[in-house]
């Protein structure tokens, strides 16, 4: 064979043969770095054993994981007000727009980084505005309280003095306030000025009772409602920023007309059946209270009574002073010698729906036998804010004062006068007047 001696062909030849070499070296490295590669199962996330046959080195699987903080803006409010996040910067973002829940409680999670208003409103309530500079990453909370709206009414009454309380309805029920002790607890308590009139500051929307509450006796407590604010707006057409005034007027009650039962009538006095007119009233047999049927009669203050009275028992002969009904006032017992209740005494009793409850006692031991004359008695009784005072004439026709019997609280400053009996009483009342304040 002819040998070659061509340089450029071995040069050649050699470079070919290099590159070959290099070829098998790398493919044996491959080999060996597949066998130390599992496959992995990608449902399942486990490694896949390796070829049978095959060795490499243990395989290790790290998991991490990644904790995001979640930052959030919350607003506390009032439930149910409407809270709208409108961005400043930047503008591409959208507002925000959420309710308050029942806890006035409002969270935005992730707001974008930027500055934004804050506009918080509920119907009867300001609206209110903030601005505020949200942060990346970091938490915030605002606290946004709403002011109520509210309106002023001006209650004009006939009164000097007394007060008003107020409150407003509460699901729909009307609110008793007539009479203390039958109140609510949420009312609200106003003193009525010397001019007569009141202003109430703070009526939010709804329905209110308001009851006048006179100082003086002879007027009765008024209740009036009103709706808010309809009942509230003044004419501001003719005055602007006018605050309306609502005219109260109360009635006086008190009697001041002389009430005389020398004609003796059926129809003047509401009284027992059992019990007669003849010429007087003759009380016999059975418990009870006589008052003058006309309403006139019914509301003394200050009063004389000057009435005739006989025992025909010796037991106890009675009397209603400033009695709201037949089961609300005092009791006024005169007993003669043989009375049941104690003999030769004035006591004073209390009626409270039909309860009777004891106040005091004067002795009458000095006018026994006045009282137990088979002629009658005469006697008087004033009454005043102090109480009672009894007189009873002598047997020289001269009146005495037998001493007064008081009530410290006042408990019936005004009411009728009349004739009472309890047990079985057996007596007649045969002149009967009733004067104010005091008889000529």
């Amino acid at each position: 064979m002819q040998r070659s001696g061509n340089p450029d062909m071995k040069k050649y030849l050699g470079s070919i043969s290099s590159i070959l070499v290099l070829l098998a070296t790398l493919n044996v490295a491959l080999a060996a770095q597949i066998e130390t590669i599992p496959t992995v199962d990608p449902n399942k996330r486990r490694p896949t054993p390796a070829a049978p046959g095959r060795r490499g080195p243990a395989t290790r699987i790290i998991e991490r994981t990644r904790t995001e903080k979640v930052f959030t803006l919350t607003v506390t409010t009032e439930p149910k007000a409407m809270v709208v996040l409108t961005p400043v910067t930047p503008k591409t973002a959208r507002p925000l727009k959420k309710e308050a829940n029942d806890d006035g409680t409002v969270v935005f999670e992730r707001p974008t980084a930027g500055t934004y208003k804050i506009e918080v409103s509920k119907a009867d309530y300001e609206t209110k505005k903030e601005d505020i500079k949200v942060l990346a990453q970091k938490s915030d909370a605002r606290r946004m309280d709403l002011k109520p709206i509210t309106y002023k009414l001006n209650i004009k009454t006939t009164l000097t003095g007394g007060s008003i309380r107020y409150a407003r309805r509460e699901g729909g029920s009307t609110v008793a306030m007539g009479s203390p002790g039958a109140v609510p607890s949420n009312y609200c308590v106003l003193a009525i000025r010397p001019n007569g009139e009141v202003m109430i500051n703070d009526l939010r929307r709804g329905q209110y009772d308001i009851n006048v509450l006179p100082d003086s006796p002879e007027f009765d407590v008024k209740g009036i409602s009103i709706t808010v604010p309809q009942d509230t707006l003044a004419n501001e057409a003719d005055n602007p920023g006018a605050i309306k005034t609502l005219p109260v007027q109360l009635d006086n009650r008190k009697s001041t007309d002389i009430f005389s039962a020398n004609a003796w009538s059926d129809a003047d006095w509401v009284k027992p059946a059992s019990w007669k007119i003849e010429k007087g009233m003759k009380v016999r047999n059975t418990e009870g209270i006589a008052l003058p049927a006309n309403d006139r009669y019914r509301h003394y203050i200050d009063f004389e009574l000057i009435a005739n009275v006989r025992l025909n028992n010796d037991g106890a002969a009675g009397f209603a002073l400033r009695a709201r009904n037949e089961r609300n006032g005092y009791l006024l017992l005169i007993s003669g010698p043989k009375s049941a209740d104690g003999p030769n005494a004035a006591r004073l009793y209390v009626l409270k729906d039909g309860e009777k409850k004891y106040l005091n006692t004067l002795s009458l031991s000095a006018f026994s036998s006045v009282v137990s004359s088979d002629k009658g008695f005469q006697m008087r009784v004033q009454g005043d804010k102090l109480g009672f005072i009894l007189l009873i004439e002598d047997s020289d026709g001269n009146l005495q004062k037998a001493g007064r019997l008081p009530d410290d609280l006042n408990t019936y400053p005004i009411g009728a006068v009349g004739i009472a009996a309890i047990d079985k009483p057996d007596f007649d009342v045969r002149q009967f007047q009733v004067c104010t304040p005091r008889c000529q």
